[in-house]
């Protein structure tokens, strides 16, 4: 079902400082009822397509979540919540620990930040400004891999 994506795309823009034309020529489907997908707005809807676009965002939370997809294709574009980390910080979020930050002047406080380590993107974490801690939402399923291999200081 396509949804309105203006409320959902301007949180996500005002949250991450994102251009909202990264976004033009797409809508929001939503598939299942905690997730909505992006799709190409010339996406034909005759007959009904049984899946299309990617995963973009959890909507069912306190806080509406990027998915880990979504995370790594806009990192590269945000100006705001985006935690830039060192060498250690970046294998402890790998290894999907929370660990204590110091976040930039452009953090807006308690909530989701994209996670880079140079221009490499890694994807999401929770930010809590009370404690000063970022939590490591790295998928579990990726949890598992020898991360000794990528050589993180490199970047």
């Amino acid at each position: 079902q396509r949804i309105d994506p203006a409320p959902f795309l301007a949180l996500v823009c005002d949250r991450f400082g994102l251009p909202p034309r990264l976004f033009d020529g797409y809508d929001l489907y939503r598939a299942t009822s905690q997730t909505l997908y992006l799709v190409p707005a010339d996406l034909p809807v005759e007959p009904p397509p049984l899946f299309a676009g990617f995963a973009f965002l959890r909507d069912h939370t306190r806080y509406p979540k990027l998915t880990t997809a979504a995370a790594i294709k806009y990192a590269p574009h945000a100006t705001r919540n985006v935690a830039r980390l060192d060498q250690p910080e970046a294998q402890a979020f790998l290894n999907r620990e929370t660990f204590a930050f110091t976040p930039e002047a452009t953090c807006t406080g308690t909530g989701f930040m994209l996670v880079q380590h140079g221009a490499l993107p890694l994807g999401l974490a929770f930010y809590s400004a009370e404690h000063g801690t970022v939590r490591s939402l790295f998928p579990k399923a990726w949890s598992g891999v020898q991360h000794d291999s990528i050589v993180v200081g490199a970047v």
